[in-house]
């Protein structure tokens, strides 16, 4: 059954193929001396055994380099692993604070916690750091392009405003706006909208916390400056951001969405830890604070 079809590999690919040759530079007959095109001198039988087989060679070499290659990756890794493994602080940080290390900071995403940055909180006018902040709370961070803009003002922040309940059913313990505002701006802005302690209005008047997670945008050309992208940011205790959404994902209907998706997850993964360790023989009872009741 191998034969014929080695054979026929033989007749139609002849010298063009790379296990042809492969035989012409390294394999000899011990009757005719140097192999020519393809077993020159030999039977078809013969012809046939010896391409197959050289195809299958050169297949298993293959192959076999391409497993090797794997636990290789595995082990040496990426410049990023490498990074990683060595230390570096601006990639891949396990306790994950963008733009620390080099002069480009890292784009936030989930399982980066907050930069600590110290921000104006314009209900009490107090200063606070974003990750004192979520230190033993969490939350939803979203942010504005602009107070007083159009869609911040009709749209966005009324949005979370009005969802504020919904997010609390959801153990959302803090709802903050933040923006690149000064404080007076964003105090002015909170007064217009009728906000006392409902959602936080934080003011990042530098820019610094925007730049530090990547989100700052230029919207010069609309004489508005450097200023923050439209996004929203689940975040739970200490800090660590699990979701992150952009422009229309932003708005707080898709961020309650988006909380009950993570809590069907985080569910699921609590109960396949108990039903592990109840199969291995441990005492589940005194386990707390995987997930708050519901």
């Amino acid at each position: 059954l191998v034969q014929p079809h080695a054979r026929h590999l033989v007749l139609s690919k002849g010298r063009n193929c790379i296990e042809c040759c492969f035989i012409r530079s390294f394999l000899f007959d011990k009757r005719t001396g140097y192999v020519g095109d393809c077993g020159d001198g030999l039977s078809a039988a013969e012809k046939a055994t010896m391409h197959f087989g050289v195809h299958m060679m050169v297949r298993s070499v293959l192959l076999y380099l391409g497993l090797l290659w794997i636990p290789c990756r595995a082990f040496v890794g990426t410049p990023r692993l490498m990074k990683r493994r060595c230390g570096d602080a601006s990639v891949g940080r396990a306790e994950g604070q963008p733009g620390e290390g080099d002069g480009k900071p890292e784009r936030i995403r989930p399982s980066l916690r907050l930069p600590d940055v110290e921000l104006s909180c314009v209900n009490d006018n107090t200063m606070i750091s974003s990750r004192e902040l979520f230190r033993e709370r969490s939350g939803v961070l979203f942010a504005v392009p602009g107070a007083f803009t159009p869609t911040c003002s009709e749209k966005h922040l009324p949005g979370f405003l009005a969802k504020v309940k919904d997010f609390r059913k959801k153990y959302m313990d803090v709802v903050a706006c933040v923006s690149v505002n000064d404080p007076f701006v964003m105090k002015a802005w909170a007064d217009q909208m009728g906000i006392k302690d409902e959602v936080l209005m934080l003011s990042d008047g530098n820019g610094e916390f925007t730049k530090m997670i990547g989100m700052e945008q230029d919207l010069s050309e609309h004489c508005m400056g450097i200023r923050s992208k439209r996004y929203a940011l689940i975040v739970t205790q200490g800090g660590l951001v699990r979701w992150v959404g952009e422009g229309e994902s932003a708005f707080a209907e898709e961020v309650l969405e988006q909380l009950s998706v993570l809590r069907m997850i985080l569910i699921h993964n609590a109960n396949s830890r108990t039903t592990f360790a109840l199969r291995g023989g441990r005492d589940m009872a005194s386990r707390k604070g995987v997930l708050p009741e519901s």
